[in-house]
C-alpha cells in the first residue's frame, strides 16, 4: 500500500513537473512570437524609412544635377554675350579707323 503511494505522489510530482515545463514552454513560445512581431514591425518601418531617405537622396541629386546644369548653361550664355560684345567693340574699333 505504501508502494502505491509512494508511486502515486511520483507520478503526482512527474505530472506537476511535465505540466509546469510545458506551461514554461508555452509562454516560452508566446514571448518568442511576440518578439518576432515586434521585430517584423520594427523591420517594416526601418525598411519604410530606408525607402524615404533613398528618395531623398535621388531628390537632392537630382535637384544638385539640375542647379549645375542651370550653372553651366548661364556660363555659356555670358561666355556667348562677351564675344558678342567684343565682336561688336572690334567691330566699332575698325569702322572707326577708316
Amino acid at each position: 500500500m505504501k508502494q502505491v503511494e509512494d508511486m502515486r505522489k511520483e507520478l503526482q510530482t512527474s505530472w506537476k513537473a511535465a505540466s509546469d515545463a510545458e506551461s514554461r514552454a508555452t509562454v516560452a513560445e508566446a514571448r518568442a512570437e511576440i518578439k518576432k512581431d515586434t521585430l517584423m514591425k520594427e523591420k517594416e518601418e526601418v525598411i519604410k524609412v530606408n525607402q524615404s531617405l533613398l528618395k531623398q537622396i535621388e531628390d537632392l541629386k537630382s535637384s544638385q544635377k539640375a542647379t549645375s546644369e542651370s550653372t553651366e548653361q548661364a556660363v555659356k550664355e555670358k561666355d556667348f554675350r562677351i564675344q558678342t560684345l567684343e565682336r561688336r567693340r572690334s567691330e566699332m574699333t575698325t569702322r572707326k579707323k577708316k
